[in-house]
């Protein structure tokens, strides 16, 4: 969606809350802060194409900072002033080239100006699900921001022209307070104590436990950069020619303190500043003092880039300049990677690369990209940098290489300018965007579609493996496929041609075994991908050589063997080139014969599932059938995964789990296609599973609240609801990573690692909670009709409305009295006798 659609939403919203209608904008998993996401498609809904052969039937704290924009909005419109908004609506049509021209300079002009950016009308690329903005319809006081930093709980802060602005999990509001300078807000860091150091064209200030100190020292200064090498420590850089090096001094109270005010601890500041006076420019067209625009400690020593004067190292309070060849005399950004390495970027061409690699101070090497002017330089989550330009966007390196460049026009306007003023990295590694409209924010690791061919056959995914060898395959309904990691693409394997392949395994030898909808077929080798057909007992089966699923069994009975489930004939088991059929017997029903999935559990029993005759257990010589499993009579079992003494099944009538003698209703009403362990789950306490329908669930089993349901679907960028295969696995960096197959592609995904902060928003009962209670235990003197305990949940990579909350309401002795598992993010406990209770969210 372009800039036009995204301006013309936003005073939509504004006048459908004016009218009283509740519009709820949803968006990716990845995405933030309510924002309006600037691309949804619609989906339609159609029948799985049908196979060859036969288909089986069956942290928070209050504040009294100012109001959010959209909350002014909200409380602005109404009665008569509906009707200005639709005026205003129908003249922004008027204007709209001018409100998104990217060649407009904003007010006040902030150095570099931006030179002239792509048209805003690009094309919608298919990752907009990686995407998200914050801009001043979501709170924002200026679009133009400089900055961005996250502290303890989550908390997004953003430096802006407008001043300080703060994310808490649900808003975006303009941060005024006693302390806080006023003006631009130009550099954010915060330190490992948690504390946020600002910088603004005012001085200085630290916030910490809900106080703005100012650095005094600072007063009047423009501070560019700030880094925090230490705990309590902030080094900033100014325009005023000098840094101030600023150290926490924290004084305790006197003993002699009445109020708790004077019992507080005092927070004082020791600043030295380098060198003692200003240095001046040595740029005769701008004369005064030397601009300092960034720091960096690299190899322990702490350098400085300036405006005229080039690289500066600092050592011993003494300000040196690095005389190289070649040497920048105008830096930008200065940043060490994770291997050490300084990188320097510099005011160039815009056809010029303006990034350096300066590990060797006197020989720097320039990175190969045309970057044009480069602002912002930040350090990755691994080994690489990410790189704001001023008019090129953003561009993402690793080993000295580009690998990754977004532009306005390059990403359908989800960069929403080409003009990047700081880059962000957080704990859940996504990436955020300071520009001149606003915040953007990109998600490498949601889900990312991918076509496995330009034939829709192809496209319709049925199972994957990875072998021994590392090699992905894809099993399609027009045949084999692998993928070459080099060139990011899949090729299809000849000798399966475009036969329907239902399932993938691997021999002990490493030769890839192929269940097709037209025989089974085995590779020559572990090293090759040339295969032969493995002939069944006769060619002459009911519903041809219609082979479904593999399953290999190892124990004390079955060494390395090899079992197949050939619909309309039964289970067979392979030895070699030789296939033998061990069940049903040729006098059973044909129902039985009707075989769609195969396992092995913790016994080495073969358990087998039936397209409607239900579930049995074979042990080598009989078959044996559980009561438990009457329920699935009459519809298909499409997956079985066995862990242990815990059996999953996946089926059309839902997700079930057998455990203890049990069959437990997991996800009811879903057909379920594809069921697997989450890969490193050494307890079986989490699966996936795929649905024909429902999308992609992430099922956790919770010792407390039972079964714990997450749901992907188209938005969050499935690229359809009807999933048939899922493969869950671990990377290097113990990492879960995983490939989704739908009938319109593939699509990749890697699961959160930082557990989302739940912070108390409002305690409730017949007064007014602090938060500290809820820790020592609430203490309700007095019967009480209701309590209501309000939780806010901060992820960078989720919606606010997409959390799940889990509550819990204990009594002095320690026993649940009251439990919930909801969206709604209030618990509200009613009818309590007095007496101490704790409440745990999570």
């Amino acid at each position: 969606m372009n800039r036009w659609a995204i301006f013309t939403a936003s005073l939509r919203d504004a006048f459908l809350s004016s009218a009283g209608t509740a519009l709820k904008i949803r968006g990716s998993a990845a995405a933030q802060c309510g924002e309006a996401l600037p691309h949804r498609r619609c989906v339609k809904l159609e029948k799985e194409a049908a196979p060859p052969r036969v288909e089986a039937q069956p942290r928070r704290w209050e504040s009294n900072w100012s109001i959010s924009v959209s909350r002014r909005l909200t409380a602005l419109c109404g009665g008569k002033a509906a009707l200005l908004i639709i005026l205003l609506l129908a003249a922004a049509f008027c204007f709209l080239p001018r409100v998104f021209s990217q060649n407009e300079t904003p007010s006040p002009q902030a150095q570099p100006t931006p030179a002239a950016s792509p048209s805003p009308s690009p094309t919608p690329p298919p990752n907009l699900h990686q995407w998200g903005a914050v801009t001043s319809f979501h709170g924002l006081p200026s679009d133009r921001t400089h900055a961005i930093a996250q502290t303890e709980f989550g908390v997004t802060w953003f430096a802006t022209d407008g001043g300080l602005a703060r994310y808490d999990g649900r808003r975006t509001n303009a941060v005024n307070a006693e302390g806080l300078p006023a003006g631009r807000v130009l550099a954010l860091k915060a330190d490992e104590s948690g504390a946020l150091w600002i910088g603004t064209d005012n001085g200085a200030a630290r916030l910490w436990n809900g106080k703005f100190d100012p650095v005094k020292e600072t007063a009047g200064k423009v501070i560019t950069s700030i880094i925090t090498p230490q705990k309590d420590r902030a080094i900033m850089a100014s325009e005023n020619g000098q840094i101030f090096d600023c150290q926490v001094k924290l004084e305790g109270p006197s003993a002699l303190s009445l109020t708790d005010a004077e019992r507080k601890q005092v927070v004082t500041f020791t600043v030295h500043t380098i060198p003692d006076q200003p240095l001046p420019s040595a740029d005769k067209d701008h004369p005064g003092s030397l601009k300092f625009t960034s720091l960096t400690m690299a190899a322990e020593r702490l350098y400085a880039g300036t405006q005229s004067r080039g690289l500066l190292s600092i050592e011993g309070g003494e300000a040196k300049e690095v005389f190289s060849k070649p040497r920048s005399y105008f830096i930008n950004a200065l940043e060490t990677d994770s291997q050490g390495r300084l990188w320097v970027g510099v005011k160039t061409r815009a056809e010029d690369s303006g990034l350096f690699d300066e590990t060797e101070l006197l020989k720097p090497s320039k990175a190969n990209g045309a970057t044009g002017p480069v602002m912002a330089i930040t350090r990755g989550a691994h080994d690489d940098v990410w790189i704001g330009t001023d008019g090129r966007g953003a561009f993402h390196f690793q080993g000295g290489k580009p690998i990754e460049h977004f532009t306005f026009e390059g990403t359908g306007g989800a960069l929403r300018s080409d003009h990047v003023f700081g880059v962000f990295v957080d704990a859940e590694e996504v990436v955020w965007f300071a520009t001149d409209k606003g915040v953007c924010r990109y998600d490498p690791h949601a889900m990312r579609p991918e076509n496995v061919s330009d034939d829709p056959g192809a496209n319709f995914v049925r199972a994957f493996w990875r072998t021994s060898r590392g090699g992905l395959l894809a099993g399609t309904n027009a045949g084999l496929y692998l993928h070459d990691e080099s060139k990011k693409s899949w090729s299809s394997v000849t000798e399966i041609g475009r036969r329907v392949v239902y399932a993938l395994g691997e021999d002990k030898d490493g030769r890839v075994l192929v269940a097709t909808a037209n025989g089974l077929f085995r590779s020559t080798s572990a090293t090759n991908t040339t295969f032969m057909r493995i002939s069944p007992p006769t060619e002459k089966l009911p519903q041809g050589d219609n082979v479904r699923a593999i399953a290999n069994a190892s124990g004390s009975d079955y060494i390395s063997t090899y079992y197949i489930a050939t619909y309309g004939y039964g289970v067979e088991k392979l030895q070699g080139t030789q296939r033998t059929l061990i069940w049903p017997e040729s006098s059973a029903d044909n129902q039985l014969r009707d075989v769609t999935a195969v396992g092995v559990d913790a016994n080495d029993r073969l358990l087998i599932g039936t397209a409607s005759a239900g579930v049995f257990f074979f042990d080598g010589k009989q078959a044996t059938i559980d009561s438990a499993f009457d329920k699935l009579k009459g519809g298909a079992v499409w997956s079985i995964a066995a862990h242990g003494s815990d059996i999953w099944l996946g089926t059309d009538k839902g997700l079930y789990l057998f455990q203890a003698g049990q069959l437990k209703e997991v996800v009811p009403g879903v057909n379920a296609r594809s069921v697997v362990i989450t890969s490193g789950d050494s307890n079986a306490k989490q699966v996936w599973c795929a649905t024909s329908g429902n999308g992609l669930l992430r099922v956790a089993l919770d010792d407390q609240f039972g079964a714990i349901v997450s749901r992907l679907d188209v938005e969050q960028g499935l690229p359809s609801q009807r999933v048939f295969a899922v493969l869950s696995e671990r990377t290097a960096d113990g990492s879960e990573s995983i490939i989704a197959g739908t009938n319109r592609g593939v699509v990749r995904y890697e699961p959160g690692r930082v557990t989302p902060t739940v912070q108390p928003s409002r305690i409730i009962s017949q007064r007014i909670h602090q938060p500290d209670e809820l820790r020592s235990g609430l203490r309700l003197d007095y019967p009480q009709n209701s309590l209501l305990l309000d939780v806010t949940a901060i992820s960078s990579r989720t919606f606010p409305e997409q959390f799940q909350y889990a509550f819990a309401l204990f009594d002095s002795a320690g026993k649940v009295i009251r439990e919930k598992i909801s969206h709604d993010s209030q618990f509200a406990m009613e009818k309590l006798k007095p007496g101490t209770y704790k409440v745990v969210a999570r």
